[in-house]
This record gives structure tokens, sequence and C-alpha cells, in this order.
């Protein structure tokens, strides 16, 4: 698949101030979900054109989530700031480990019972990446499909950490 019917078919919403798009590729909560050969096919045009690929991955591994994380640089878990969070991040972070790539997890707080972010990631065994206090309108900002309104806010804060933490990881870069 080329990368550039790739986007020209994708929504792709304005991100902040900038003339570039965010383009975004969904599927339904079905359980079937998209074929594992679509993953690979959308990362590899990705890749091919240099684009950084974010795949939003459900909790329980599915054939197309397992074709994501084979394909992975950085996996990135995110844990909220409490107890039962952690532990099922726990979970979630054994099923990734049998994926052998790197996972690191982004805390959002804060925490009810004051735990800090660093004990978060490790009862959920991993490094912590960013912690991240929650983003003032958020919700109301993504359901009208705007970037968040804060260059500067938490969760721009986060994704730096983030995208500057999978530049860092090992490997072969197109």
């Amino acid at each position: 698949m080329p990368a550039t019917a790739l986007h020209a078919a994708l929504p792709s919403p304005r991100v902040a101030r900038h003339d570039g798009g965010l383009g975004v590729l969904s599927c339904d909560r079905s359980s079937h979900g998209p074929a594992p050969a679509a993953v690979r096919a959308v990362v590899e045009a990705g890749r091919r054109a240099g684009d950084t690929v974010v795949c939003d991955l459900p909790r329980y591994p599915t054939e197309a989530a397992a074709a994501a994380l084979t394909a992975a640089d950085l996996v990135v878990l995110v844990v909220t700031a409490d107890v039962r969070s952690s532990a099922a991040g726990a979970r979630v972070a054994a099923l990734l480990a049998g994926h052998g790539r790197p996972v690191q997890a982004v805390v959002r707080g804060p925490a009810p019972s004051g735990v800090d972010a660093a004990e978060v990631a490790r009862a959920v065994g991993v490094p912590l990446l960013a912690a991240m206090r929650p983003e003032p309108g958020i919700a109301r900002t993504l359901e009208r499909g705007e970037a968040p309104p804060r260059p500067g806010g938490p969760l721009a804060d986060a994704a730096r950490s983030v995208l500057a933490a999978m530049r860092a990881t090992p490997g072969p870069r197109p």
C-alpha cells in the first residue's frame, strides 16, 4: 500500500497551529477487528513514508495487536495512578513482555491515595517514561475533533517524552 494513498484516504484533523494533520484510522469495537495483514500493511506504509505510527491496542491480545507489537519500536502502557489500575496494568505488562519489545509506562494522575507515578510504574513492573496530570477540557476538545488546546499542557509534554523515547530506541529507522 503506498503511503500517499493511505494519507489521502484518512481523515486528518489539523494539529495545533501547524498546517500538518494527524491521520486517523480506526475500527469499531467488534470482536473481529482488522486483519493482521491489514495492520502490517498500514504500519509498513507509514514507516516507508517516514511517519510516526501510533497503534492504540486492546488490553487483551488479538492477532492484529500482535502484528502491531511485532513492528513496534516502543510500547507505551498508559496507567491511571490508582491501585486497581496498577494491578490491571501489571497483567497487561506481563502479556506485552511476551512480544519482546521495550515497554514503558505513562502514568496519569494524580492518585486519590497519594501514590506517586514511580510507585505505580514499579507496581506495574515497567520503567516510568512520563507522569501526566489531567488535561483540563480534553474530553470536550477531542469530542469536537480538535487537537488539545495547550501545546505546553500535560498531554503535549507526555507526548514529547514518548516521541523522545521512541527516537532513542535502537533499531532501523526509515
